[in-house]
C-alpha cells in the first residue's frame, strides 16, 4: 500500500512540475522596448484642425514641433498623410477630395500645402479614407468605407485606370491602408522585395 502511495505522489508530482513547465514555457516574456532601445525616428501625425505634430518615437508625450498645414482651399480638413518614398515629400488627401504636397521643413514655408493638380480629384472621397504610395509602382492608393478603391498619380491627382472597387463584406470600417516596405527603390516580386497591401 506505501509503495502504491508512493507511487501515486510521485506521478502526481512529476505531472504538476511537467504541466507548471509547459505553462511557464507558453507565456510571452518579451518586455516592449522603451526609451533609448527604440529607434530614434521622428514620425508625423495629424490632428483635427489641420495640426502637423513631428514626435520622437522615443518619447510620444511632447511633440517636437507642430505646426499649421496653410494654403488649403477654405473649409478643407486633411484627412490623411502619408511620404512619398521615391521623393521623401509628404502628400495629403482632404475632405474636398484634393490632394496636396505638404512642405515639413521648419522655416517660412513649413507647414505650406500646394495642391496637386488644376482641380479635385475626379471622384468623390466618402466615408472613412485610408491612403498610402506604393513604391513599387509609385503611385498611391485610397481605399473608403464606401468601397472605392482608387489609384492616383501623384504629379497630377489623376485616377490611373484599372482598379475595381473593394469585394468584401457590405459596408467595411476601413480605417487605414498600408503596404509592406514601403521604402524607396522596392520593386516587384520575385526580383526585388515586393510589396503587399
Amino acid at each position: 500500500m506505501k509503495s502504491l502511495n508512493f507511487r501515486l505522489r510521485l506521478a502526481t508530482a512529476a505531472l504538476s512540475f511537467i504541466l507548471s513547465f509547459f505553462m511557464f514555457s507558453c507565456h510571452d516574456h518579451r518586455v516592449p522596448p522603451t526609451g533609448p532601445s527604440l529607434p530614434d525616428r521622428i514620425f508625423y501625425a495629424l490632428s483635427d484642425d489641420n495640426q502637423q505634430h513631428g514626435i520622437n518615437i522615443r518619447n510620444t508625450s511632447a511633440p517636437l514641433r507642430t505646426f499649421a498645414v496653410v494654403g488649403l482651399e477654405q473649409g478643407d480638413i486633411i484627412k490623411g498623410i502619408d511620404f512619398r518614398p521615391a521623393t521623401g515629400q509628404l502628400y495629403a488627401i482632404s475632405s474636398m477630395n484634393n490632394l496636396y504636397q505638404v512642405n515639413v521643413k521648419s522655416g517660412d514655408q513649413q507647414g505650406k500645402a500646394t495642391r496637386i493638380g488644376s482641380a479635385p480629384i475626379a471622384a468623390t472621397l466618402n466615408g472613412h479614407i485610408g491612403f498610402d504610395f506604393n513604391p513599387t509602382v509609385d503611385r498611391i492608393r485610397v481605399v473608403t468605407s464606401s468601397t472605392q478603391n482608387l489609384r492616383l498619380h501623384p504629379e497630377t491627382g489623376a485616377i490611373v485606370p484599372g482598379d475595381s472597387p473593394l469585394n468584401g463584406y457590405a459596408n467595411p470600417m476601413i480605417g487605414a491602408v498600408a503596404y509592406t516596405n514601403s521604402r524607396a527603390g522596392v520593386t516587384s516580386a520575385p526580383a526585388g522585395a515586393g510589396t503587399t497591401l
